[in-house]
């Protein structure tokens, strides 16, 4: 049975979602470890990750702009630097011993910052009002997506054609590493992929007693590439 670190923080905001992480993890036979990323040093983090076969990036603030050679803008929410440091250090381990990693809403983010991408700071401010609601919860708005053809992000999704939204942070250019693989109806990017990395902007975790097409990102990062349908 395959263990998956899932990295997350430990604000009040921040441990609403993790039940559903571990959840969606045991609900396609994993094995959740819970990585409390930011309290833990980066080197510390990085020693954890010799027990985990592959790594879940949770959802939580804002990745600190300085990380993209950005100065922060007054919409910049919370931030915790010890977390963006670890995770920095957890992705590039992972990719260096080829582990797949899940990266989701925030998680996405840094995937693409830390492979040289940058964000959009606050999407209201650009005019893309729809992508949060102020006053509601993790599935408080859902949009439409289009998704590329022959993506893993399609297959996954396998038709659906609508997702959650939760956030109002967005990646603006996706960097070296990850490629765009789906968008919303006003462009901006919901998912990034390339060999072991999978990044998307929605909440699987939320939406997955709807449709278990929601768990299949779950089963990807558990079972790998060749077994996610099962």
């Amino acid at each position: 049975m395959s263990v998956i670190g899932i990295s997350v923080g430990l604000s009040p905001s921040e441990l609403e979602n993790q039940s559903r992480y571990v959840e969606a993890v045991l609900a396609v036979s994993g094995t959740p470890l819970l990585l409390p990323a930011s309290h833990l040093p980066a080197k510390r983090l990085v020693a954890a990750l010799e027990a985990v076969d592959g790594l879940l990036l949770a959802g939580g603030g804002d990745v600190h702009p300085s990380y993209y050679r950005e100065e922060a803008s007054a919409e910049l929410d919370e931030v915790n630097r010890t977390r963006d440091e670890a995770e920095l250090a957890a992705l590039e381990w992972m990719m260096s011993h080829r582990r797949p990693v899940l990266g989701i809403c925030r998680g996405a983010q840094l995937m693409a910052v830390a492979t040289g991408g940058s964000l959009i700071q606050d999407l209201p401010t650009l005019g893309h009002s729809g992508h949060k609601d102020p006053g509601g919860g993790y599935a408080a708005r859902s949009h439409p997506i289009r998704t590329k053809p022959g993506s893993l992000v399609g297959e996954l999704l396998d038709g659906l054609t609508e997702v959650n939204s939760h956030h109002h942070q967005a990646v603006r250019d996706p960097g070296q590493i990850l490629v765009p693989t789906a968008w919303s109806e006003d462009g901006i990017i919901e998912a990034l992929e390339a060999p072991r990395l999978l990044a998307l902007q929605w909440h699987p975790e939320v939406s997955a007693g709807a449709s278990n097409l929601h768990q299949r990102p779950f089963a990807w990062l558990v079972h790998g590439e060749s077994k996610w349908l099962g």
